[in-house]
């Protein structure tokens, strides 16, 4: 008799931790697929983050926009690694809870694109220092940074 129940309490324990891995399995899925970023491709965009705070140190217009553009491309960049696809809009709005301040974030990249799609688009410094300042925050809390 205690066989049996010993048997049927083990056999309750095996599916409920069966029905926990199965269900945790689903939620898993839905998250990007985390590849990881490798210590080479920190210091590769360490290094690049380095440039454009150079760029920023020299300063001028010109400057200051391809500092933006740059800076948007590599937190695009890193995104991909951690495994985020689609179009830029589309990669921070998956990663949005990733962000200490998503909606910076977001004002940041919409900077960019009025770099890239708008020729009389004038930058001054506050506010190429402020778009930085966005994304150095962004790229640190994906943690390469």
């Amino acid at each position: 008799m205690i066989d049996i129940l010993i048997f049927i309490i083990l056999l309750i324990g095996f599916l409920g931790i069966y029905f926990i891995i199965q269900n945790s399995k689903d939620k898993i899925s839905d998250l990007p697929s985390f590849r990881g970023i490798l210590l080479v491709d920190k210091e590769k965009i360490q290094e690049k983050w380095r440039e454009l705070e150079q760029l920023m140190r020299l300063g001028g217009e010109s400057r200051f926009k391809t500092a933006i553009v740059e800076a948007d491309k590599l937190l695009m960049s890193v995104l991909e690694m951690m495994g985020f696809e689609g179009p830029g809009a589309e990669k921070l709005q998956k990663a949005k809870n990733l962000f200490s301040d998503y909606n910076g974030i977001w004002q940041a990249h919409l900077l960019r694109n009025e770099v890239v799609h708008n020729i009389d688009v004038k930058i001054i410094k506050e506010n190429a220092q402020e778009a930085i300042g966005k994304f150095k925050q962004g790229l640190k809390d994906l943690g390469v940074l």
